[in-house]
C-alpha cells in the first residue's frame, strides 16, 4: 500500500495530527496549504486495529521579532485507530494512492504465507480481477 506524499492542513486537522503541537507552530498555515508528509503503515496489534505513522516538517518563525527567521521542525505522530472507523475511511479515501494490481495481489499472497491475513488484504484480493488471488483466500 502506498500513500500520498502531501496533505492539506485541513486533512491533518481532521486526523488530529496537531493535537500535541503548540498553536504557534501552525498559526501561519491555512486549511488549503499543502504539507509534505511521509506516511507509513505500522500494521496493527490485532485484526481490527491499525497504526499509522505521519512524519512532516513545518516552517516555524523563530525570530520573535519583526524580521522573520524560518526554521524547519520535524514532527512525528503515531495514530492508532479502528479499521472500520470514520478515521480509517478518511485515510482510505484521501491518502491512499492507486497501486498496480500485480503489487496488490503479490502482497496479499505474501501476507497469506506469513499468516497475516487482514480485512485489508481480503478487500484488495476481492477487488482484484486475478483469479489466483481470489482462490488463495478461499
Amino acid at each position: 500500500m502506498s500513500f500520498t506524499d502531501s496533505m492539506l492542513i485541513s486533512s491533518m486537522k481532521y486526523l488530529d495530527l496537531f493535537d500535541d503541537t503548540p498553536y504557534k507552530f501552525i498559526k501561519s498555515y491555512h486549511d488549503d496549504d499543502d504539507v509534505e508528509v511521509d506516511i507509513k503503515d505500522m500494521g496493527g496489534n490485532n485484526y481490527n486495529r491499525c497504526t499509522t505513522k505521519f512524519t512532516f516538517e513545518l516552517k516555524i518563525n523563530v525570530s520573535g521579532g519583526c524580521m522573520p527567521i524560518w526554521n524547519n521542525i520535524e514532527f512525528t505522530v503515531v495514530k492508532e485507530y479502528d479499521s472500520t472507523s470514520p478515521y480509517a475511511l478518511h485515510i482510505i479515501e484521501n491518502l491512499w494512492e492507486e497501486e498496480d494490481e500485480d503489487d496488490i495481489c503479490a502482497r496479499t499472497i505474501q501476507a497469506l504465507a506469513r499468516g497475516v491475513l487482514t480485512r485489508r488484504n481480503i478487500h484488495f484480493a476481492l477487488l482484484s480481477s486475478d483469479p489466483d488471488a481470489l482462490a488463495s483466500i478461499m
